[in-house]
């Protein structure tokens, strides 16, 4: 999730740096490894968000998740743009309590009983529902098509 973050706002100034006619990053080779990482890190996030939300619920996976990744952002770039000696104490104590607050939000919410997503939710898929032998035993009531 980091990386994501890092990777994003390094593809995004490559790209508004070539847009601008201040250079052309495509001449470079780090370029493309910043780009593979950027689609890499992507995929991944996705990737291991939906095997989550396939083992569990929604209104747990995506509080968690989606807190999670903004602490972590905000972290990171605070440590990747130097932030932290431009705050007073105030701010720096604010800050503190805002990402204290928001790790013991998820911490309570992790505590809570957590129902795994039963078989029978999971939806048919198409390959299943074409071949009618072997789709006898599911009892889940299709909508009809209607004609407009």
């Amino acid at each position: 999730i980091n990386a994501e973050y890092m990777v994003g706002k390094a593809t995004a100034e490559l790209l508004q740096t070539t847009i601008a006619g201040q250079d052309n990053c495509f001449r470079y080779w780090q370029s493309y490894l910043i780009f593979l990482t950027m689609g890499t890190t992507v995929f991944l996030q996705v990737r291991w968000l939906n095997q989550s939300l396939e083992l569990f619920e929604a209104l747990y996976v995506v509080p968690v998740f989606e807190a999670f990744w903004i602490v972590v952002s905000v972290i990171a770039g605070l440590i990747f743009f130097n932030e932290l000696p431009l705050m007073s104490v105030a701010d720096r104590l604010l800050f503190l309590l805002g990402i204290v607050t928001v790790v013991a939000g998820m911490a309570k919410l992790s505590q809570r009983q957590v129902v795994p997503v039963p078989d029978a939710v999971v939806p048919p898929t198409r390959e299943l529902l074409s071949h009618p032998e072997r789709s006898a035993s599911i009892d889940i009531a299709l909508p009809a098509r209607t004609q407009i």
